[in-house]
């Protein structure tokens, strides 16, 4: 949450992982989506393969020529999503109590203006 005058008043920074990932971002791709269990069965240049873990898994153990991102055998579903919380910040010394701030969060008042809403508040008497 940032003041008028950009000063930053509150803030998070957290840190999203997922385990096992169906899918990351290449560029290098039409849709700009790669998928892990794809790189199992690629080649590199001296036609070495990913093995172990889950590409034997995913591949049969090199007897299966692909498999689809969404098929059982490959293990990377994405299902377990977790977050840290790197750290929080708050620097609001000399008050006000509460802040109005745009939807993202920016030119926070300490009165609502046309489109704000409230975005904090240190007192625990106001909702």
């Amino acid at each position: 949450i940032r003041r008028d005058d950009g000063h930053t008043l509150a803030g998070v920074n957290p840190y999203f992982q997922v385990v096992d990932p169906s899918r990351f971002y290449d560029p290098a791709l039409p849709n700009i989506t790669g998928r892990p269990v794809d790189v199992c069965f690629e080649l590199d240049s001296s036609g070495n393969q990913v093995r172990g873990g889950m590409c034997d898994e995913a591949t049969a153990h090199g007897t299966r020529s692909s498999v689809a991102f969404d098929d059982p055998t490959s293990g990377w579903r994405g299902a377990h999503h977790f977050m840290d919380v790197n750290d929080n910040t708050v620097d609001n010394p000399d008050g006000p109590t509460v802040w109005y701030t745009d939807p993202f969060g920016h030119h926070g008042r300490p009165a609502p203006f046309p489109g704000s809403r409230q975005s904090w508040s240190s007192d625990p008497r106001v909702p």
